[in-house]
């Protein structure tokens, strides 16, 4: 890997024949920030194949002066650049609404989600359920009742006894700790992603 730092650089000015300066290049592996201040500041490029990193820098405008640099200058540069700056925000900015997808979805999962317990059947798991199931288990201890009727996720009745209403209880409260730990993980995927396509790739299922 290569850096380079140089200055745009306005040319003629003031004739016909009045041009920008700038770093072009249409090969893979060629990174440009420019700086805010244009003109003034220097901007930087990078360019990962060092076999063909001779070959670009000759191709550019001689005024603009290409100076090779070391990676600690690069990085300060490059991340005082207008290019990096507005990258990150739209980076942010696409971080942002992959969020607000993990939030919808997260919100509807634990509203309304399922859970397989043995000997019952697939119950309703959503946090109202939780409530839900824990005043069912006291009043079912307290009513002296070896069975009740319980109602599950496709609406039709089982009869179930005190440990399989626990066992509910506990598969409900491990239902939401899955759904919490899968949406950390979403949460830290974005907050790692450094590139638009990581960001893109990273699904929100839950």
């Amino acid at each position: 890997m290569k850096y380079y730092k140089f200055k745009v650089t306005k040319m003629n000015a003031g004739t016909p024949s009045e041009y920008i300066a700038r770093f072009e290049s249409t090969e893979k592996g060629v990174e440009v920030f420019e700086a805010e201040n244009t003109f003034k500041d220097f901007s930087v490029v990078s360019i990962s194949d060092d076999n063909k990193a001779s070959e670009i820098i000759n191709s550019q405008d001689s005024n603009l002066a290409l100076v090779e640099i070391e990676l600690d200058e690069f990085t300060a540069l490059k991340e005082s650049s207008y290019t990096y700056k507005r990258t990150q925000e739209n980076l942010q900015a696409l971080k942002d609404v992959k969020l607000q997808e993990l939030a919808g979805a997260f919100k509807q999962a634990t509203t309304k989600t399922g859970v397989t317990v043995s000997g019952v059947g697939i119950v309703d798991a959503g946090r109202s359920n939780l409530q839900d199931i824990t005043g069912i288990i006291e009043t079912f201890e307290e009513s002296g009742k070896e069975t009740m009727s319980f109602r599950i996720a496709d609406n039709s009745f089982v009869s179930v006894n005190a440990e399989q209403l626990k066992a509910i209880k506990k598969a409900i409260i491990l239902k939401g700790q899955e759904l919490y730990q899968k949406k950390w993980e979403i949460e830290a995927k974005l907050g790692n992603a450094k590139t638009f396509d990581e960001i893109r790739a990273i699904k929100v299922e839950l």
